[in-house]
């Protein structure tokens, strides 16, 4: 059997972030079913503002630039999408 350690980091990552854009996806096409698109949106940017909440966590946390949302963003982007650039 394989083990979770045996999946390379970066490929368990990669699964990670896929399977969560999937699931808001998911999430989106499903409210939108059911709900008119101006409570969907309302939704979906609550949802969207936690996250961002727990990005800046993370980005204190690991003591990475977190002062504004410019910052928050270009951290985002330089670091949590691309983990080998974590080496």
């Amino acid at each position: 059997m394989v083990s979770i350690e045996d999946i390379p980091p970066e490929v368990r990552w990669e699964i990670a972030a896929k399977s969560s854009a999937s699931l808001a996806i998911g999430y989106s096409l499903a409210f939108r079913q059911v709900l008119n698109d101006k409570v969907v949106d309302k939704i979906e940017e609550s949802i969207w503002a936690e996250g961002g909440k727990q990005v800046k966590d993370i980005a204190d946390s690991l003591g990475l630039p977190s002062g504004n949302v410019q910052e928050i963003d270009e951290t985002w982007e330089n670091s949590f999408q691309h983990p080998h650039s974590w080496n």
